[in-house]
């Protein structure tokens, strides 16, 4: 390992003996990334793992010890995960300036990798490289004997008016990096070093998996994005719970991972949580998907898909404990006209007060709510609840995308 973590600095050779480290119970610096608004969310998800957590625009910089990597590779709301090799403010002034002037970004990017501290690099890539051994996120062939120190560098700069300057900081940070840390850098190299420059801080983070940990391996058709469905139902209560547009399943299959992490943490509780799952959708080829999804979990919940509309219901009264629903954004009711996109808000409205008066009906007294909302129909939205015996609690906002959503969070009035 010694040989193979060389790292030249102004001629010297700096080789620090890593290989006779334990860093099971020495605390590790880590970068996560996640959707806008969810940061937050994020923080509380890490809590009880990490410590020194920083949060920045859509990104979280906090310590960990290495030996609750697997915890870590199982966050719910997390995006992508990293080794944090550097997170440094980058002058903001003198940036804009570079953009303003029509001259390029790359020297202060170039100045902020000077302070990259060599001990935290070979850090890093001798744990990247353990972890290849331990993780079967990663290719088993990433690290092999005579396993050379290559690697390729990913970069991502924001704002917009930065991505022209792409490849030149790639090439000025291949440069640098090659001279100061003795790195050779090709295309196929299975080691990605990513370079970040996002919100005037730039940041350095070797990928501990090939893919995004939001990519769920029990999901075999995809719908709502992972994270938001494990934003919505992640507080959710134990009981009957109800998704009247379940589409693909996405939410009821977070809420079953949910419910199952919350009855193994109840194992020795005296009182166990009970779960009993119920989708409904008014298209019999969306509610196949999701029984798809369902039934590759694996789960031992029992769950129901029921074939039926939003404005009737086969569901008695009082029958849900809560009810989490990704309501349409306009989508599903629009239509093409001249080549554009129009749509019937009438109709999306009209489905939104059949959801509200299934929430009247079905919930029982004291349920609970939770529900994603288009942010441009939340004011209303928020106002038609609290005209049908249901209380808003709470409301957070987050991104969809380019789309901006809102989660709805609340009850029905105890009688």
């Amino acid at each position: 390992m010694r040989d193979r973590l060389t790292i030249s600095l102004s001629g010297a050779k700096y080789m620090p003996d890593l290989s006779k480290v334990d860093f099971g119970d020495d605390f590790v610096r880590f970068l996560c990334t996640a959707g806008e608004g969810m940061s937050q969310m994020v923080i509380d998800e890490l809590r009880e793992l990490a410590n020194g957590i920083t949060q920045f625009p859509g990104k979280v910089v906090f310590r960990a010890k290495y030996s609750e990597l697997p915890n870590l590779l199982n966050l719910k709301l997390v995006e992508r995960i990293f080794l944090c090799i550097l997170s440094v403010p980058v002058d903001s002034p003198r940036l804009a300036c570079a953009v303003k002037d029509n001259s390029t970004p790359v020297l202060h990017i170039i100045t902020a990798l000077e302070k990259i501290d060599l001990f935290q690099f070979s850090q890093s890539i001798y744990l990247w490289e353990r972890s290849c051994r331990e993780t079967p996120l990663v290719p088993s062939d990433a690290v092999r004997p005579g396993f050379l120190f290559r690697a390729r560098l990913f970069v991502k700069l924001r704002p917009k008016c930065l991505i022209r300057y792409t490849e030149s900081v790639r090439r000025s940070a291949e440069h640098f990096l090659e001279r100061r840390m003795n790195i050779t850098f090709t295309r196929d190299a299975k080691l990605e070093i990513n370079l970040i420059l996002s919100n005037n801080v730039l940041f350095l983070g070797l990928p501990l998996t090939k893919e995004p940990i939001s990519k769920r391996i029990y999901t075999l058709h995809r719908g709502l994005r992972p994270t938001s469905a494990t934003a919505i139902v992640t507080h959710i209560q134990d009981g009957v719970i109800l998704d009247p547009m379940c589409g693909k399943g996405i939410l009821l299959c977070e809420a079953a991972s949910n419910c199952k992490k919350r009855m193994l943490s109840d194992r020795e509780s005296t009182e166990q949580s009970h779960f009993y799952l119920i989708g409904s959708d008014c298209s019999l080829n969306q509610l196949t998907h999701a029984r798809d999804n369902l039934s590759n979990m694996q789960s031992s919940l029992i769950w129901d898909l029921v074939l039926c509309t939003i404005e009737r219901t086969p569901f008695r009264a009082g029958v849900c404990d809560s009810v989490a629903c990704d309501l349409p954004f306009g989508k599903k009711y629009g239509a093409y006209t001249r080549g554009s996109e129009e749509f019937n808000q009438m109709a999306i409205q009209r489905c939104h007060q059949n959801c509200a008066e299934l929430l009247r009906c079905t919930l029982r007294s004291g349920g609970e709510f939770r529900l994603l909302v288009a942010t441009r129909l939340s004011n209303w939205f928020v106002g038609l609840l609290s005209h049908m015996d249901l209380t808003v609690i709470h409301t957070h906002p987050m991104s969809m995308g380019a789309t901006k959503a809102v989660i709805i969070s609340g009850r029905k009035n105890r009688g």
